[in-house]
């Protein structure tokens, strides 16, 4: 391998060579399982926060059965927005965990017998750092220059790079097609019900378009001068779903339970709930609601039945694609007499 010997050189070297070089590697297995909130304001990130130290999940917790009971617990009790995702490798076709259990699926991949090594870590050198002061002047002075750049990319102790403000452009655009998605699961158009989201998302998009330009750009010439990038999305902030559901007054006598069909209204929205059919049977009195649900979580809608099972099946209503209930109306006094 010769060293180049002056800027068009060692752009050459790194499109051939990279600007680092493998130094250690280490082969084996590893398992990592991901809890998601996806908190949409600081307020929302410090509640989350209190919840659980609440629950005593957080790095001092035992690595046990009960932090497993604890999280699962908060994933199903908290109001905020939660996906799980999981990573395994160094077994051949492994069958992957729920998220219910990767703690317990966490504690026994360290006795599993890995049959399919893959690389889970390794570190790099920087070429500046083995070049002597013999070397090539014009080595040194071009790898000066590709340090100087790689710093403006990755960032190092002192200041952020340009990865770290990509990181936080996508995690917002993240946030802004997600909200999108809500607007179209309920039959909302962005551009008609919310142009601010639009008008910031192109923002977000343009921003990122130049961080990624600048960086193909090092790829083939890792020497130039890049020119400092001014964000102006990041002085945007990041969009959160604002809801404010209408809590109905109650029907009947004092009889029975109440009952809501979906628990934690507010909640509903983040996870695209969304009713699918409704079903009665009846005779002299409502007998029986039964209302069928589905959200992001599940394929096939879940019936939730409420009442007895007197009277005759009525028939049940299906709601396809974006239609939807605007109103319910019937008669009541002591009992619900029609629905």
């Amino acid at each position: 391998m010769q060293l180049p010997g002056d800027n068009s050189q060692a752009d050459r070297f790194v499109q051939l060579y990279g600007d680092s070089f493998l130094s250690s590697v280490t082969m084996g297995g590893e398992f990592i399982g991901f809890y998601i909130f996806y908190c949409q304001s600081s307020t929302e990130q410090k509640d989350l926060i209190a919840e659980l130290e609440a629950s005593k999940i957080g790095a001092s917790a035992s690595f046990d059965a009960n932090l497993q009971i604890a999280i699962n617990s908060l994933m199903q009790s908290t109001t905020i927005r939660t996906e799980t995702q999981c990573y395994l490798t160094g077994i051949r076709n492994p069958v992957l965990p729920q998220g219910s259990e990767f703690i317990t699926y966490a504690n026994e991949f360290a006795k599993t017998e890995l049959d399919h090594l893959a690389l889970i870590s390794f570190e790099t050198s920087d070429y500046e750092s083995v070049l002597g002061a013999d070397d090539t002047p014009g080595a040194v002075e071009a790898f000066n220059k590709i340090s100087q750049n790689r710093t403006y990319f990755i960032g190092d102790s002192f200041c952020d790079g340009l990865t770290s403000y990509l990181q936080t452009i996508e995690e917002c655009l993240n946030q802004m097609h997600w909200l999108d998605q809500v607007y179209h699961f309920y039959g909302y158009s962005t551009v008609e019900h919310d142009p601010q989201l639009l008008t910031f998302t192109q923002v977000a998009e343009a921003d990122r378009t130049l961080i990624v330009e600048q960086m193909r750009l090092y790829r083939t010439q890792a020497t130039a001068d890049f020119p400092r990038l001014v964000y102006a999305s990041l002085s945007n902030g990041t969009p959160e779903l604002q809801c404010d559901p209408i809590a109905t007054p109650t029907w009947g006598g004092g009889g029975g339970h109440p009952f809501t069909v979906v628990e934690r209204e507010s909640h509903a929205f983040l996870s695209k709930t969304r009713i699918t059919s409704i079903g009665l049977r009846s005779g002299k009195r409502v007998d029986q609601l039964s209302v069928g649900v589905i959200d992001a979580n599940r394929d096939q809608p879940e019936i939730r039945t409420y009442g007895g099972g007197g009277g005759s099946n009525k028939g049940t209503i299906h709601l396809e694609g974006k239609e939807s209930i605007s109103a319910l109306s019937g008669r009541a006094g002591a009992k619900i007499d029609q629905c």
